[in-house]
């Protein structure tokens, strides 16, 4: 892993010293997520940088193409200085500030973050529409569209990977067949657009003059507009108040019909559909949280699932008709119950579980290349 790290980071001072005609005074490698991909951060007195490695050339491609797709358009994103299609490497430019979920995080709900979310939802407008001419979808990474096999990806992905890890007892074939209907009704839903897929506040930078820059986008493919707002709403680790997802939505929703390149389609299907997006959304981001948190046995995924959960039982409670399917409900309802909300309360105890066995990680470094990088994400120190 080290030697890894150190041949990423020689590759990528060689990229930076070809585009700026320096070489970088420091390489910080930035805490992974949930991704196979490294990022760091190149610098010196007069640059800064991302340098970023990922062996999926796919993906890269794809990440490549829509890059200068959105910076044709003029959407803010950053800027692609080098690409590399053989070995993986990339070049970035560096967006200052602040994630808008640590922002929110630190400021809490006020009107100024309010008004960035706002900016943010008018700005996903012209991600959904502007590219709509000239995107091709053939260029997408993992698919093209999110049709019937995608989304049901995506509820046997919460089956798999939280649902059948809490010990209870269901209807196995019962639901299966719900899940797959579930799917192809909502794939069957028009209009579709360009939908971005993981549009989280994590993954919007806002600057100190409150405007955002989009990252982490290479997911993107066809599909249903309302997803997207979901995924910003309903996002577990922001918990955003009721009022403001009522209202925020509502702006969004004006946006999207003001604008002359929508398809204006029935409100009451809209928002239901939107409805639909929320539960789907929910459910698959449980089934992420169990198999990044529960199997893999990353922290940050594990302290998401109690909010999740709490979120989910807030929305089954407020529609009881939704979602209309008796075996799904009856299995939300289950993982929703206080025995298994609270089995994930974290508040004052580690977030790992209790599996009898120590984990011990080991690293090395040189100051001649600065501090050790906390790749734990959660800011520990180290020893010498």
């Amino acid at each position: 892993m080290i030697i890894e790290i150190a041949v990423h980071e020689a590759e990528l001072a060689k990229i930076f010293n070809r585009h700026f005609g320096t070489d970088p005074d420091e390489i910080r490698m930035i805490p992974p997520s949930g991704s196979e991909r490294i990022y760091f951060i190149l610098r010196n007195g007069q640059y800064r940088a991302v340098g970023a490695y990922n062996p999926d050339l796919k993906e890269n491609r794809t990440y490549f193409y829509f890059t200068e797709l959105f910076l044709k358009y003029k959407l803010p994103v950053p800027e692609l200085y080098f690409k590399d299609n053989h070995k993986g490497y990339y070049l970035l430019e560096y967006k200052e500030g602040p994630s808008l979920l640590d922002m929110l995080k630190q400021d809490g709900y006020t009107e100024e973050v309010k008004d960035i979310y706002k900016h943010v939802l008018e700005y996903l407008v012209r991600f959904q529409l502007d590219i709509l001419e000239e995107v091709d979808f053939s260029m997408c990474h993992s698919a093209q569209e999110f049709d019937q096999n995608q989304i049901l990806s995506d509820l046997l992905y919460f089956k798999y990977y939280f649902l059948d890890m809490q010990r209870i007892s269901y209807d196995k074939t019962a639901l299966l067949k719900e899940l797959q209907e579930m799917a192809g009704n909502m794939a069957a839903v028009q209009p579709k657009t360009f939908m971005y897929r993981d549009f989280q506040s994590r993954n919007i930078l806002v600057d100190d003059h409150n405007q955002p820059a989009f990252i982490d986008y290479q997911g993107g493919m066809k599909g249903l507009p309302q997803y997207d707002v979901v995924s910003l709403l309903w996002q577990a680790r922001a918990e955003l108040p009721e009022d403001w997802k009522r209202e925020l939505f509502n702006h969004y929703y004006k946006t999207l019909t003001s604008s002359k390149k929508w398809v204006h389609i029935n409100e009451i299907e809209f928002r239901k559909t939107y409805l639909d997006c929320v539960l789907l959304r929910m459910i698959q981001t449980l089934g992420a949280y169990g198999f990044r948190g529960l199997i893999e046995g990353k922290d940050h995924f594990l302290q998401s699932i109690y909010p999740a959960l709490k979120q989910l039982r807030g929305f089954i409670d407020e529609h009881p008709r939704h979602p209309s399917f008796q075996e799904l409900r009856t299995v939300l309802e289950q993982i929703t119950s206080d025995r298994i909300i609270e089995k994930y309360n974290t508040s004052g105890r580690p977030a790992y579980p209790n599996t009898g066995k120590l984990k011990v990680k080991i690293y090395s470094f040189s100051f001649k290349k600065g501090t050790a990088a906390d790749i734990s994400g959660n800011g520990g120190g180290f020893c010498i």
